[in-house]
């Protein structure tokens, strides 16, 4: 019988109670006799059922309402105390819904971040102190043939644990991708876990390493092979997690500070100076240890600190310098404006050069000669002298016209590796052979002119670029804005 959902504390009390009541029946059954029936010789089945059972009340179900009243379903990993899911962007798209967990029966999240480019979502549920999280492990020292642990509750039925191995840890994304770069050399694909089980049903639950560590959540990624499902690996969402927070950029404050994401604990990376962490005795290489004395075990932990701060607040952080503990307070600024260019003199357009050659990163094109130049209407490759053919790097360099003040997601896509700078500093980094890929920011603009930087390099086969600017919106898709661009 199929269930319909009303998004929000109107679900009709008997589907509430069905929906508890099947959990509570289902929840480790399927998972443990699945699990048992494949445990390796001589690995303790003791320790399989330890860790299922630990990590089952971290695995919920995300339930929205669709066309028709229908249910759609996608599993969720909880990933800190606060009550923040991991799963994946597609079936998620920032609408609102409710979360199925083993304690609280339906709670309603709210999208907190996003990367629909990388198939990244984080939602918040409106509950806190969860009684079991799933630790963010690292993906980078992943073997063909390793033993994993893939969860979800499909359906919202139940939670399920399926033992598979790891086909291949860095698997292209699809035939064509694979045959773009081959023979080119290492390249910046976005590559996937390849997952030797049918996993469709538990779209965007974790996959866990036999300590019981995130590696990986299954995307909706789907590939032509039978019998394989693909992973999003842990350290491409670490990587990739202050784009998917902006804390900063969305909050209005600025903290002045680099915190690691890739290494357990919370290193201070980079402090600028006459910041607000450096005025508060931070500097490189210190230690956060806790935040109003929540402990912060990496740098993930440290961005979800800052979520839903706010100028002017005073943030007070435990941190470790040579082994020594020390208590300060970090009173955060309000987000720092870019500079004001001026109008007059300038015409529309953006000016632009290529270079001839053969790359396999972006030159530093201030070292060479353009073969043409000139102005362009458009950032594109289309109509530009000299890029018809392989080999070839491109600049463009100019002013672009933000209408109104706010927040903006910039996405950057390119076949292969592509650059952006605004008012000066790097904004998205999509360097290196790959096919066409995008990449995006969230930054902060205020109404008028910014300068824009944009170098791209093409190797062989495909061509392409393309550069949007939108409104910050989490809770679903925005129009992007028209490039309104000038140049002296």
């Amino acid at each position: 019988m199929d269930r319909h959902l009303c998004c929000g504390p109107h679900l009709p009390y008997c589907d509430r109670r069905a929906l508890r009541d099947e959990w509570s029946s289902n929840l480790l059954i399927v998972a443990i006799l699945a699990c048992l029936a494949h445990v390796t010789p001589g690995q303790d089945a003791n320790t399989i059922t330890g860790l299922i059972e630990q990590a089952s009340s971290a695995i919920v179900a995300i339930l929205q309402q669709g066309p028709g009243g229908r249910v759609s379903v996608t599993s969720g990993a909880v990933i800190h105390q606060k009550g923040f899911i991991l799963t994946t962007d597609l079936p998620i798209r920032g609408r609102q819904g409710l979360v199925l967990t083993g304690q609280a029966g339906l709670v309603p999240y709210q999208v907190v971040g996003r990367l629909p480019e990388k198939d990244i979502c984080l939602l918040k549920m409106d509950l806190e102190g969860v009684p079991s999280t799933l630790r963010l492990g690292r993906s980078n020292g992943l073997v063909a043939g390793q033993d994993v642990l893939v969860a979800g509750n499909p359906g919202a039925r139940g939670v399920v644990f399926v033992r598979s191995t790891i086909g291949n840890p860095t698997i292209a994304p699809s035939t064509d991708f694979a045959l773009e770069v081959a023979g080119l050399g290492p390249d910046r694909m976005d590559r996937y876990i390849q997952i030797n089980a049918r996993l469709a049903a538990l779209t965007g639950g974790p996959v866990l390493d036999v300590e019981g560590n995130l590696i990986g959540i299954v995307t909706s990624r789907t590939t032509t092979e039978d019998g394989i499902n693909l992973a999003v690996p842990v350290d491409r969402i670490r990587a990739f997690f202050y784009e998917l927070l902006a804390p900063e950029e969305r909050g209005g404050f600025w903290s002045g500070l680099e915190v690691g994401v890739l290494a357990d604990g919370a290193l201070v990376l980079y402090v600028e100076p006459d910041g607000p962490a450096a005025k508060a005795g931070l500097t490189a290489g210190d230690q956060i240890l806790a935040v109003y004395g929540r402990q912060i075990r990496d740098g993930p932990d440290w961005l979800l600190a800052l979520l839903g701060r706010s100028p002017g607040e005073a943030v007070v952080v435990s941190a470790a310098r040579q082994d020594k503990r020390r208590e300060c307070t970090i009173t955060l600024q309000p987000y720092p404006q870019g500079p004001s260019y001026p109008r007059q003199g300038l015409s529309e357009g953006i000016w632009y050069a290529v270079f001839k050659g053969t790359f396999s990163s972006l030159p530093d094109l201030a070292d060479l000669e353009p073969n043409s130049y000139g102005i362009a209407q458009t950032i594109g490759l289309a109509g530009l002298e000299g890029t018809d053919k392989e080999g070839f790097a491109v600049i463009f360099d100019g002013m672009v016209d933000i209408p109104r003040s706010g927040v903006y997601r910039i996405i950057l896509g390119s076949d292969d590796g592509s650059r952006l700078f605004v008012d000066g500093l790097p904004v998205i980094d999509n360097d290196g052979i790959h096919p066409y890929q995008e990449a995006a920011a969230v930054r902060r603009l205020g109404a008028g002119l910014h300068h824009l930087r944009l170098e791209y390099f093409q190797r062989s086969g495909l061509a392409e670029l393309r550069l949007q600017i939108e409104p910050d919106n989490l809770a679903g898709d925005q129009s992007p804005i028209p490039l309104r661009l000038f140049c002296d």
